[in-house]
């Protein structure tokens, strides 16, 4: 179960949460006029619901070709008269890309969006999980996805910027100060200007630092700790560099993924020759970089469930010269069938350079033997010994 992200602080106890629905533009920021490579990244979301006369706007980035995010809470509204939230469904979202202005933009230049995305264990009032994705029908032309964070950024020494589209008709940027990591990845920060303040229609959208003259985003907007203009006034961003929330996205966006795929075995169904054989025993090098996740599951883009009958036994000696192991017992006390799980992220058995892994896939219960496809996606590089 995915960990839940707390944001919230003692001071957040008499804060309302932010609406989705447009307030004013963030206080103090910079009209962009010039469009870069991140301000095409960074839509306008739209959402609209006829039947209950409502409309949200809000800020959302596109971090892969087909896939936007965006804070969950930008995708529900109030129901008139009632204390309950509604979800907009995909039909009545739209979001638009390579703008710095929303009027006159046209249908044609709206991207139609077939999926939605809401990370579980969400909870508006308190902050949870506030993240969530949306599947585009197509790429929009011309623009080029934001990068993510590879691992843990160093906070104090970034440049922060934040961005956003509020409820003015163009986009606007605000320099962000003083980082606070809060408990459960959540993070904090000062405006950049007396007023740099996030507002409703810039919420889902990005907290960007600069490495080496690029643009990358390291956090999600999602709400401000607002005093109007004194000294403890407070942007609350969601982190993308550690944590529950890069590690969902990397599951349900395939191409986040980083390094190379490699299949480690075929999918078998055959039967046993004896209880407790031994299937399949090989040995891999594997190279890692820098801390992104390695993934094993049944897919080369390391998102499809997998299975083994019964037993998947990793053992891996690092360039230390640790030894490390991973098993998973897949039988189900030796029911009929054997369990599906989904995809896991690996990369703890492994250390920065060139490491051993042996791989032993076991069947215990007897019957068939078999096992999905079995792949390892994120690692630098990995031959078979």
């Amino acid at each position: 179960m995915l960990r839940r992200i707390l944001v919230a602080v003692v001071a957040f106890a008499a804060v309302a949460v932010l609406p989705a629905a447009p307030a004013h533009a963030m206080d103090g920021g910079t009209i962009i006029r010039t469009p870069t490579p991140a301000s095409r990244a960074t839509g306008f979301i739209s959402s609209r619901s006829y039947k209950y006369w409502t409309e949200s706007q809000c800020t959302g980035t596109l971090i892969a070709p087909t896939w936007v995010l965006t804070a969950q809470h930008c995708l529900e509204h109030n129901i008139p008269g009632s204390p309950w939230m509604r979800q907009y469904p995909v039909n009545e979202v739209r979001i638009a890309f390579n703008r710095l202005n929303k009027s006159g933009t046209t249908a044609a230049q709206r991207s139609d969006v077939v999926e939605i995305v809401r990370m579980p264990g969400y909870d508006r009032g308190k902050g949870y999980n506030d993240v969530a994705l949306l599947r585009l029908r197509m790429a929009p032309p011309g623009v080029v996805p934001v990068a993510l964070p590879t691992g843990p950024v160093d906070w104090p020494s970034l440049p922060l910027e934040i961005a956003g589209w509020g409820e003015t008709d163009m986009q606007h940027v605000a320099p962000a100060r003083t980082p606070e990591l809060l408990a459960g990845y959540g993070l904090q920060t000062r405006p950049g200007t007396p007023y740099g303040l996030l507002v409703g229609g810039d919420s889902g959208g990005p907290l960007f630092a600069t490495f080496v003259g690029r643009s990358v985003q390291v956090g999600l907007n999602v709400r401000t700790v607002d005093k109007r203009g004194r000294a403890d006034d407070r942007n609350v961003h969601l982190r993308l560099d550690d944590g529950p929330i890069p590690a969902w996205l990397s599951l349900r966006v395939p191409g986040l993924r980083g390094g190379t795929a490699v299949r480690l075995a075929t999918a078998l169904d055959r039967p046993a020759a004896r209880e407790g054989e031994v299937f399949y025993d090989r040995t891999w090098d594997v190279r890692v970089a820098g801390t992104a996740a390695v993934y094993l599951s049944a897919s080369a883009d390391g998102t499809a469930p997998f299975s083994v009958d019964d037993i998947v036994d990793i053992t891996v000696v690092t360039p230390t010269g640790s030894t490390r192991r991973w098993q998973r017992d897949f039988s189900l006390n030796c029911n009929t069938t054997v369990d599906s799980r989904a995809a896991e992220n690996i990369r703890t058995l492994f250390e920065p350079g060139l490491n051993t892994m042996r791989v032993v896939l076991k069947d215990w219960c007897g019957y068939d033997v078999g096992n999905s496809d079995l792949w390892l996606t994120g690692a630098a590089g990995a031959t078979p010994r």
